[in-house]
């Protein structure tokens, strides 16, 4: 498994040199690759990755790429900040692998390392490659557990083209003249299996997470939060007051509402949430977005440590979605908890479920 992992290190280091394809291309913020046949697609805010799952043997593999950024003017310097955000940080790996440096022939450099992770108590590896050059960098991630996949991850990084006269944007400062008011909303999503200790799947740990706020202009808020794994469903609802300080905005939660299963809670909840907050572009794009910070929270990007949340409609009016409403019992409906259903049905990651009353259903790509 080592000699694999040197080599495919090796095969990072040369991404930057064209390969002539004839195979169809898809396009990535500043790369042009030939997309791996059967590998399922998952696209997100600033990420593309490709995934290959042998539910079978419990193997697995993941190809990311995440959206480039202004280079620090130093590959070495580029690549400690992406380790840190991408590997150290999320898998508690070590935090001065052995590196290697290429510099193409028309001028990228690329510093690529390998290190031992374990994902949910499983052991694989993480292989970062960080090229940076014409002052930007660009970060390619490989997280696999079986070399078989060795073949299929050399033969797409052979072929990925970076365009190097492509212009990274300026960050976009915050708009402090933007209003809060309005509903916001993300999605997140990851793949997994739970296997046992010989590495034979058992079943899906997929999860599915989706967060939403609603601000109104009469300072009353409502929060959704909806999640999906292993064909269960977790929902909480909160709604209460908020109030604007600067770049603080306080929660005053009222009212409290969450179901999982048969477990369920409903009641008038007096308490208060802090954060720093501001309405403008994320790490990644420009937004508008709604940017919030808790301290102590976890958050994966050293230089960006934030939720954010979509701006998805605006609310013009003031909404009923206040502590008074809605004060009828909990009820199980088809796995997931609502106070009332719909009648409408979704579908979430892999779940199917009812649709609360009062909710609405937004797609997000």
């Amino acid at each position: 498994m080592y000699k694999i992992i040197n080599c495919l290190v090796k095969s990072l280091m040369f991404l930057p040199i064209s390969i002539n394809c004839f195979c169809q291309t898809e396009t990535f913020d500043i790369a042009t690759y030939t997309p791996p046949k059967e590998w399922k697609k998952i696209t997100g805010n600033g990420v593309v990755s490709y995934t290959k799952i042998n539910a079978a043997t419990g193997t697995f593999c993941v190809l990311t790429m995440y959206t480039s950024s202004a280079s620090l003017g130093d590959a070495q310097k580029d690549f400690k900040a992406e380790w840190k955000d991408l590997v150290v940080t999320p898998h508690h790996a070590e935090a001065n692998p052995k590196t290697d440096l290429q510099t193409s022939p028309d001028g990228w450099k690329a510093v690529s390392a390998a290190a031992p992770i374990k994902i949910d108590s499983i052991d694989a590896y993480a292989i970062l490659t960080v090229i940076s050059g014409f002052g930007k960098k660009f970060s390619i991630m490989t997280t696999l557990n079986d070399q078989t996949y060795a073949a299929g991850v050399d033969s797409f990084l052979k072929n990925i083209q970076l365009d190097k006269s492509a212009k990274i944007d300026a960050p976009v400062p915050a708009n402090t003249n933007l209003s809060i008011v309005g509903t916001w909303s993300d999605y997140s999503g990851s793949l997994a299996n739970y296997v046992n200790s010989s590495g034979v799947f058992i079943h899906s740990a997929d999860t599915h997470e989706m967060h939403q706020y609603i601000f109104n202009t009469d300072k009353t808020f409502a929060y959704k939060e909806l999640i999906s794994s292993n064909n269960m469903a977790l929902y909480t609802e909160s709604s209460g007051t908020y109030s604007i300080t600067g770049e603080d905005l306080t929660l005053n939660i009222k009212m409290y509402k969450s179901g999982f299963g048969t477990i369920k809670e409903d009641k008038t909840k007096e308490t208060t949430e802090q954060y720093k907050f501001y309405v403008g572009p994320n790490k990644w794009e420009a937004g508008p977005f709604l940017n919030m910070h808790k301290e102590g929270n976890y958050y994966p990007w050293s230089d960006y440590p934030y939720d954010y949340y979509k701006k998805i409609s605006d609310r013009k009016s003031e909404t009923k979605d206040s502590p008074e409403k809605n004060k009828t019992p909990v009820n199980e409906t088809a796995g997931l908890q609502t106070n009332q259903s719909s009648g409408a049905t979704g579908k979430f990651g892999s779940l199917n479920y009812n649709i609360p009353k009062g909710w609405n259903a937004n797609e997000f790509q």
